[in-house]
């Protein structure tokens, strides 16, 4: 199998699981809700703290460690924010390739550069339509990425 510059090895989307970092079940809800909609129906995780994913990440253990991984991330969680998230999981050598997606209430302009500055691979503004274009968004990745060809 094909190995991707960052070392994974090439495969379908629908291996890659996902673990969502939301701290509102409505919010992870409406998520799950769009993902299904969107025929994306990859294994969902969802942790409702950012240092509860961390820790998963960076598992040895874990069925997923090293291996390539979605996580969908509420930016603006309590303890541990998402700068502080992005910090951690970028600047780790085992989990600086996770495909990390983020939502967030804010519009801010300044802080969606802090964001993409980070490596993320998208960002999208919590609305009443943001779960189903986060999910097309997502879908679009899929299909336009080469790490994750059929």
């Amino acid at each position: 199998m094909a190995k991707h510059t960052n070392g994974f090895e090439m495969q379908n989307h629908k291996n890659v699981p996902i673990i969502i970092i939301e701290e509102s079940d409505l919010d992870e809800i409406g998520l799950e809700w769009a993902l299904r909609q969107s025929t994306i129906n990859n294994s969902v995780t969802r942790v409702s703290r950012c240092n509860e994913a961390v820790a998963m990440l960076q598992d040895p253990k874990a069925p997923y460690y090293g291996k390539p991984i979605i996580v969908l991330l509420d930016f603006d969680m309590p303890m541990m924010d998402g700068h502080k998230f992005l910090a951690e999981v970028k600047n780790d050598p085992c989990t600086k390739d996770v495909i990390i997606f983020v939502f967030s209430e804010s519009g801010d302009w300044v802080k969606r550069m802090a964001i993409f500055d980070s490596q993320v691979a998208g960002f999208i503004q919590k609305s009443n339509t943001a779960y189903q274009q986060f999910a097309e968004q997502l879908k679009q990745y899929f299909e336009k990425t080469p790490l994750f060809a059929a």
